[in-house]
């Protein structure tokens, strides 16, 4: 039987550091809330800062700014492209078109926390909607990632807190005008972390009673979309089919810092083929996510995709290039 990867040790260990960095900030929280809540988000800086791609540059604190001088709300960390002016990277207003991700940072979520960052989220997709070659992924996805992470939350037990979590993701969903609204990722470093993906499928057969995806399939309006947030159970190692979990205290839970990591590679790694290896690799690596639907909402092509776009779409060569990753064709990523 093979060994435990080693990547997957290291994300084991690093759940662990949370954990223990916010059991220490809590014990001083009611004398500095403020103090407290920075070290959170120092947290999270640091451990985004070692673990993606090292070309990237993490900030903290501030506001993104659109290019024609519109100002999002206040963001906890920021990610910033490798090309990012140096000049600029100390500045508390950042520019939207060099900003990869950008996340809000709470010590302890709480079920109020979430309506205004969906609300958050929908405001900062507004910001930068330049892409001069569209494709399905940036037409449905925020052009920049945008999540929360927490150390824990305020409920008794993580039962509830799962229950009250799914059912505020589940209602906010609903509430969304497009996909690219949504947020990609909820981590709460003591739970689970919640994953924003898109599914395409076909809602019948066509004419031909077939279930084949491709122009036919458009034409007949056959064709939805479905955002999605998965939630993880339990990490599955492909290789040797054993539960692989973390343990923080004597206690097993699932990898929820591992699941976000993993996550956000898989994203921030797709438009540069020389990291989309390594995105993939950590996908390979720390085996497939058991995971269980949170939330689903339905929308037609004409909801999700620009003239462009469904343009594109109505030729056999945009499919053929689909059916290239068959694994995936049905999930964006």
């Amino acid at each position: 039987m093979l060994e435990r990867h080693e990547l997957r040790i290291f994300l084991d260990q690093v759940t662990a550091e949370i954990a223990d960095e916010y059991a220490r900030i809590y014990k001083r929280t009611k004398e500095d809330p403020g103090t407290a809540g920075d070290e959170g988000e120092s947290n999270w800086a640091k451990l985004l800062e070692d673990w993606l791609p090292a070309d990237l540059h993490v900030a903290t604190k501030g506001r993104i700014i659109s290019s024609n001088g519109e100002a999002g709300p206040q963001v906890d960390v920021v990610i910033l492209s490798g090309d990012y002016p140096r000049k600029l990277r100390d500045k508390k207003i950042y520019l939207a078109g060099g900003v990869v991700a950008a996340f809000e940072c709470k010590n302890t979520l709480r079920k109020r926390h979430l309506g205004k960052f969906f609300k958050n989220a929908a405001a900062i997709s507004k910001l930068e909607d330049t892409y001069f070659s569209p494709t399905l992924y940036t037409e449905a996805f925020s052009p920049i990632l945008y999540g929360l992470l927490a150390h824990s939350h305020e409920w008794k037990d993580a039962v509830t807190a799962t229950a009250v979590i799914d059912g505020e993701i589940e209602d906010l969903v609903g509430e969304a005008v497009h996909p690219r609204e949504l947020p990609a990722v909820i981590a709460v470093s003591d739970l689970l972390t919640w994953e924003g993906g898109l599914n395409f499928g076909m809602i019948g057969p066509d004419e031909d009673g077939e279930h084949r995806l491709g122009p036919s399939a458009l034409e007949q309006d056959l064709l939805r979309f479905a955002s999605t947030f998965d939630r993880g159970i339990e990490f599955v190692d492909a290789r040797i089919e054993n539960v692989v979990r973390a343990t923080i205290g004597g206690k097993t839970i699932p990898n929820p810092v591992g699941a976000l990591i993993t996550h956000l590679m898989r994203h921030l790694t797709l438009g540069d083929p020389r990291k989309k290896s390594l995105g993939a690799y950590f996908w390979r690596a720390t085996g497939s996510p058991l995971s269980q639907r949170a939330a689903h909402r339905v929308w037609g092509v004409k909801e999700v995709c620009s003239s462009g776009m469904i343009e594109k779409m109505m030729t056999n060569s945009w499919w053929e290039e689909i059916d290239r990753e068959p694994k995936n064709r049905h999930r964006l990523p």
